[in-house]
């Protein structure tokens, strides 16, 4: 007599995908709805035990913090048990193939069961901070099924998001005629955000950031309408805009020594790697109700650009300096 003995293999993963329809190079903010991946194999092998096709496969999630916001299940199979609220649990069930099918899947070197969806959770108001930072959040998926020997099957599988960490800025402007403005990056695909170089959560390493800054007369926040038939500023406000700024300095300053130059300085975080500048084609604008207007033909500002290297390895650095009439993107390797 020989025994033969035949067994079942189950296998779960789950992988956190993000937020919902977020950027896939920006971490999630502190609002965000989650994304969650499942996905669920019963694997072809010799020795299997088919699965009793009169009981249900059960799926349960575990949720480490937040809570359930539905799923996208493109089979369109799983049903929706509940949710075990002392320990956040949520549970569905899945059709068992029948033996037939089994039978089919085993001839063509197929899996018994497989399949993958996405799972959405929420905060309840915000995901939780610790300090100054975002505590990671483990969820814990598990695969329950029987087979034809009546065996109890089981295996589960964890994964951690993390909540990234908002970035704040602060703009300091020098000077009375000229100011600088700046954009910052608002998310991990090259988008700006306007003013103010403000709150950004945290990106992946594959993210591309973008950074922009500009320089304006005085007269940037005022309209045509703030002005005597004189063209002196009659409007009363406070700082770069006030009557005595425009009056004194900035209408003189254009008159008897036009625009001499401006300086942009950037410190740029080692760990970030420069793969272009853009430079636009300087325009002319006096009041903001006005069209703007082109620079004659030859006669629009250049630029000089310097770039100042240093070897992390050695601390030596290295400085680049080319004068540049061309404007768009130019790759950091033109220099």
């Amino acid at each position: 007599t020989k025994n033969i003995s035949a067994n079942t293999s189950l296998s779960i993963s789950t992988t956190f995908l993000g937020a919902k329809n977020g950027s896939p190079n920006t971490v999630p903010g502190t609002r965000d709805v989650l994304a969650w991946r499942i996905s669920l194999l019963v694997p072809n092998k010799t020795g299997l035990n088919f699965l009793d096709p009169t009981q249900k496969l059960r799926v349960s999630y575990r949720l480490g913090e937040g809570v359930y916001d539905g799923i996208s299940d493109p089979d369109g199979d799983l049903t929706y048990v509940g949710t075990d609220s002392n320990t956040n649990t949520v549970t569905w069930e899945l059709p068992t193939p029948s033996i037939a099918e089994q039978a089919a899947s085993l001839a063509n070197g197929l899996p018994l069961v497989q399949k993958s969806f996405i799972v959405y959770t929420k905060p309840v108001t915000r995901w939780s901070k610790h300090w100054f930072h975002y505590d990671p959040i483990t969820n814990v998926a598990t695969l329950q099924a029987i087979n034809l020997q009546g065996d109890k099957l089981s295996v589960s599988n964890g994964t951690t998001g993390k909540i990234g960490q908002a970035i704040t800025g602060d703009i300091k402007t020098q000077g009375t005629v000229l100011y600088p403005y700046s954009f910052g990056p608002k998310n991990g695909e090259g988008g700006e955000e306007d003013d103010a170089i403000i709150a950004l959560t945290t990106v992946y390493d594959t993210a591309q950031l973008r950074y922009r800054s500009g320089i304006f007369t005085g007269t940037h926040e005022t309209t045509t309408d703030t002005y005597n038939s004189k063209g002196e500023l009659v409007k009363s406000e406070s700082g770069l805009n006030a009557a005595s700024n425009f009056n004194n300095w900035t209408i003189p300053s254009f008159l008897h020594e036009g625009l001499q130059k401006t300086g942009v300085h950037y410190e740029i975080d080692p760990h970030l790697i420069v793969k272009s500048i853009d430079l636009f084609t300087p325009w002319i604008r006096l009041y903001k109700g006005e069209e703007r207007r082109e620079y004659p033909s030859g006669s629009a500002p250049a630029f000089m650009i310097s770039l100042t290297v240093k070897n992390r390895k050695t601390g030596t650095s290295r400085t680049i300096n080319k004068y540049v009439t061309k404007t768009g993107q130019i790759p950091v390797s033109y220099f």
